[in-house]
């Protein structure tokens, strides 16, 4: 790719996100009525009021506009980004026993309360991000806090990794779909094509009785 191509591609991509992408989130899905975002729009634009909110999308939110203002120096784009940090130190973190909610209602109720890593690493995210353009301490300490709890509470020390959603036996599982198993239909493959090889001749001696099959099944 030459470098015009490549000065063209920056143009576009920047473009699909100034005037589309950030406008979308900013001009549509801002909650007035109850804070943040709106949980749900559907494909033809309709809005869910009461839809469930997200800390994964809030958090994306807040990552987004904040790199967008790191890189771009929109001052709207801070602003977004801010109410995105506010609605997540308010109504996300759980301040008895720590950590980010999975869902809230669209009061800012919590609805699911369990502790899924990927919200929590989502979360980091997007207060890091908001911490290197603002230099707000207070989002650093929460994301570090985060970060703590996970290798805390969420450490296999049998296993290793962070293992959230597998057991012992579906990792095992996993790992044996994705080596031994495969393994041995290569190795069957490879046997039958050795005691039963496919020349030229044979090849065509297929084809030739197969079309004869499909001719005497026609006339059936």
């Amino acid at each position: 790719m030459s470098m015009n191509q490549l000065e063209t591609l920056k143009t576009e991509v920047k473009d699909e996100l100034v005037n589309n992408i950030l406008p979308f989130w900013s001009g549509k899905m801002i909650d007035t009525t109850n804070g943040g975002f709106f949980g749900r729009i559907d494909g033809s634009g309709r809005i869910y009021y009461d839809a469930d909110k997200g800390c994964v999308l809030n958090a994306r939110i807040l990552w987004t506009f904040s790199s967008a203002y790191r890189v771009l120096k929109n001052p709207e784009y801070l602003k977004i980004a801010e109410r995105s940090k506010d609605y997540l130190l308010k109504y996300f973190f759980d301040n008895e026993f720590g950590g980010v909610y999975w869902l809230i209602n669209y009061r800012g109720e919590m609805k699911d309360g369990k502790k899924q890593i990927y919200a929590q690493a989502f979360a980091i995210y997007g207060l890091t991000e908001y911490y290197r353009v603002t230099k707000d301490k207070s989002c650093l300490e929460k994301a570090i806090e985060l970060f703590h709890l996970i290798e805390k509470f969420s450490y296999d020390e049998k296993l290793g990794g962070a293992n959230v959603v597998q057991t012992a036996e579906a990792q095992t599982g996993i790992k044996m779909m994705l080596s031994f198993f495969p393994a041995i239909g290569t190795l069957l493959g490879a046997f039958f094509m050795f005691i039963y090889p496919l020349s030229e001749k044979k090849m065509m001696t297929i084809s030739a009785e197969l079309a004869v099959r499909r001719e005497t099944a026609k006339k059936e």
